[in-house]
């Protein structure tokens, strides 16, 4: 009776046990299917995330690229507007139209035109959703790029725009650039895999809790279990990103596994070593599920990471590890800033400590150090909060942002050489007034009196300070780019070598020079005077970072710069070039005075031992060459400046015009424009003493008037090039309309070929360069009279 029972006992027991354990093992895997399952839905949540705020961002940056395109004018920009924008529309899927608005708020331009016809020429001041107004009109007063709400498209369906004012050379606004984007096109070109459409239902709900999109199998996801709801940033803004799996996607991860382990629990083994094969199956698709989803954030080319609340690495992506050359496991548990460059530590710690505050995002620009250099990098940041709120660890996404910050800064030092240019060509133009006047009175002192002895030695002394303010002129004018260039062809070899014969003299005699001139002659279309100009300041700043003895070395060459040299450098043309080096092993230049070295007034000498205009000026030079100048320096081992001129493909055999021969008058009449009384009235007294007549007037509106009161008497009207009300240009078109065939002759401070507009002189011989001498304007005026009575 005893084993009858324990017969059945020790059955039953064995039963109960297997019906116990099979329970708590069916428990357990409920639970990890839910874990896992949330895990697989958080992950793909945040990968959506990731992808539409790249896609949307590098689709917006486009538009702020368009209105960083500096067009000149608004005919620059309705004649090169497409073509900028349709290679983007173009590669760019998810753009439905890239737009021209003009500074009335309507639609000038659509581009593609075929998708996008029935926008063009809408006046926004009426669009029907009010948002667009109000971007609108951010964008117009704070010149920057803005986003509108979701509104009905006037292409039709649900989006979003966004406005970029375009700015133009001047500073002055001409419309806007428009991105137009329909969200349900957008979205679908960004997340274009069936797979994940098939497992998850999508749904992006704006600020306003309006449903921007949702994907065919989103239904209600407001009764679905692992529902995971995320804010994105869509441009500006937070919207909401609600994800959860399908139902077909859940059946399929079930299995009736569970129920053939109850009915199989009197098999307590064999139920065991299956449940315990069912698990370990479930955890490897989990674990590739993780896996799958970790390579879409280990292949992307941009760099994630993240660390703890210390800042020390939890994870880092391949990208990261081989942008910085470091293996992930030497980088986990170390602390991030050691790749910090030391100046941006302080604005990087800060930009980490905003993430402690709402929204808990933040972005930075920093320069890392890698192993092959410095680089600059953006980096957006956010906060990865505990169930208290409290930052518990950062995850950061971040890209290679150098080129963009060489670009800026080329821009950067472009505009402040083009604002203190102008600057300098002003201060130049009414100096070379007050010179002129000095100079022609001079010169009549010396033709009247016929100074001898300490007078003419005296007078002599004066007229070189004149000479060497004159040559201070031009070089404020070259470095304006408003000082007249007389290129011609020349060979670069000869021009250095015989730079070198005449300043080696006044080189230190400790300082050795030497010249490695290229092996064959090297053409160039040059000013000769200016390129001399630039071999002998570069020499002497050679000299000067030279404390006692050293050497200089002068080398000539030719180099094919291709189009990657070329875009890093976008005012250079990709081809042949001429390159002149110059190196010295002087004391160098630390980083933070190379980066200002062309700034113009800038200098490291004494007060009084430099203008700060050398460097600026030869940088002005080779600009008005088409060229470049490069600069290297490390501290006490030296410098080298090269530079870069278009090789020219010709023949040498170019010839100097001929000089006209000077002259008297034949009583002529000559009609005088010029502001400048102390000018105006030594012109008049050296015509009217050379046999002219002179009719004078102070501006282009008195010239215009005395010449119709004169017109069949005047033989020559000469014109100052900037004068008040009306300036030479404008008084000339008037002129000429009364009498076409009338001789004109310009004076200029300035270089004709620099200045814009209509009545420009074609032909730069009837133009007079200020400061000019008696005999340089007798020269002149009977040149241009003389042509105009030889037979036509």
């Amino acid at each position: 009776m005893s084993l009858r029972l324990h017969a059945t006992i020790t059955p039953l027991v064995f039963f109960l046990c297997g019906v116990v354990g099979t329970g708590l093992l069916y428990q357990t895997i409920e639970a990890n299917e839910r874990q896992r399952m949330r895990l697989e839905s958080e992950i793909t949540a945040e990968q959506v995330r990731l992808r539409l705020e790249a896609w949307i961002d590098a689709r917006t940056a486009l538009v702020e690229h368009l209105g960083h395109q500096q067009f000149h004018d608004a005919e620059d920009i309705e004649q090169n507007f497409r073509r900028h924008a349709l290679p983007f529309v173009e590669s760019y899927p998810g753009i439905l139209a890239l737009n021209y608005i003009d500074s009335l708020w309507v639609i000038r331009m659509v581009v593609p035109a075929a998708d996008n016809a029935q926008a063009l020429n809408k006046d926004l001041h009426n669009h029907p959703s009010p948002g667009v107004v109000a971007a609108l009109g951010r964008s117009e007063s704070s010149r920057i790029l803005t986003r509108t709400s979701t509104i009905e498209l006037l292409q039709g369906g649900k989006g979003f725009a966004t406005y970029r004012p375009l700015i133009d050379r001047q500073g002055q606004m001409h419309g806007f650039v428009n991105g137009v984007f329909r969200v349900q096109q957008l979205i679908e070109a960004c997340l274009y895999e069936e797979v994940l459409h098939e497992r998850f239902a999508l749904r992006l709900v704006d600020r306003d809790g309006d449903i921007a999109y949702a994907n065919q199998t989103s239904g209600d996801l407001g009764n679905k279990n692992n529902l995971i709801v995320i804010p994105v940033r869509i441009v500006d803004k937070s919207w909401n990103l609600q994800l959860a799996p399908t139902p077909e996607y859940l059946a399929t991860t079930g299995t009736s596994a569970d129920e053939i382990m109850a009915g199989l629990g009197l098999l307590l083994f064999a139920g065991l070593a299956f449940v315990l094969n069912l698990l370990l199956t479930r955890q490897e698709d989990l674990r590739q599920s993780q896996e799958k989803y970790r390579l879409l954030v280990e292949n992307q080319i941009d760099l994630v990471v993240k660390l703890d609340a210390e800042g020390n690495f939890l994870y880092a992506s391949p990208s990261y590890c081989e942008a910085f050359e470091i293996q992930e496991k030497d980088l986990l548990g170390t602390n991030f800033e050691v790749l910090v460059h030391p100046e941006d530590r302080e604005k990087t710690r800060a930009a980490l400590a905003e993430l402690a505050q709402p929204p808990h995002r933040s972005y930075n620009e920093q320069r890392s150090v890698t192993k092959t250099g410095i680089i600059w990098q953006a980096w957006t940041n956010a906060a990865v909060l505990d169930h208290e709120g409290k930052l518990e660890a950062v995850t950061a996404v971040g890209r290679d942002i150098t080129r963009r910050r060489e670009l800026e800064d080329q821009l950067s030092l472009s505009r402040k050489m083009q604002a203190v240019g102008q600057l300098a060509g002003g201060i130049a133009h009414d100096f070379n007034n007050l010179l002129q006047s000095m100079l022609g009175n001079l010169q009549f002192v010396e033709q009247d009196m016929q100074p001898t002895g300490q007078t003419a030695d005296d007078l002599k002394e004066i007229e070189n300070g004149i000479g060497r303010a004159m040559g201070l002129t031009r070089q404020l004018l070259t470095f304006s780019r408003k000082q007249e260039l007389q290129p011609k062809l020349e060979d670069l070899n000869t021009v250095v070598d015989n730079t070198l014969k005449q300043i080696r003299s006044t080189l230190r005699s400790a300082i050795s020079v030497e010249f490695e001139a290229a092996d064959r002659d090297i053409p160039v279309r040059i000013d000769r005077g200016q390129v001399e100009q630039i071999v002998q300041n570069l020499c002497e700043n050679a000299t000067d970072a030279i404390a006692s003895s050293g050497s200089i070395t002068l080398s000539t060459t030719t180099r094919a710069l291709d189009e990657e040299f070329c875009e890093k450098h976008p005012h250079l043309q990709a081809g042949d070039y001429a390159v002149l080096s110059v190196k010295d092993d002087g004391h160098g230049m630390p980083p933070e005075v190379l980066e200002r070295a062309f700034e113009p007034f800038y200098t490291t000498r004494e007060v009084g031992a430099g203008t700060g205009l050398g460097l600026a000026t030869i940088y002005g030079i080779v600009q008005q060459h088409h060229g470049t100048i490069l600069a290297t320096s490390e501290v006490n081992k030296g410098s080298c400046f090269t530079v870069y001129l278009p090789l020219e493909m010709g023949s040498g055999d170019e010839k100097p015009a001929a000089k006209a021969k000077p002259g008297t008058g034949n009583m002529e009449l000559i009609l005088l424009a010029e502001d400048d009384a102390s000018v105006r009235e030594l012109a008049v007294r050296v015509l009217e003493k050379s046999n002219y007549k002179v009719l004078v007037a102070e501006d282009g509106q008195q010239a215009i008037d005395v010449f119709t009161a004169n017109q069949d008497e005047v033989d020559l009207v000469m014109l100052d090039m900037i004068m008040p009300n009306v300036d030479g240009r404008e008084a000339r078109n008037a002129i000429v309309a009364l009498r076409p065939n009338v001789p004109v002759l310009f004076a200029s401070g300035y270089d004709p070929t620099t200045l814009e507009g209509e009545g420009l002189p074609t032909d730069l011989q009837n133009t007079l360069m200020k400061p000019y001498g008696i005999t340089d304007l007798l020269h002149k005026v009977r040149q241009i009279l003389d042509q105009d009575q030889l037979p036509q």
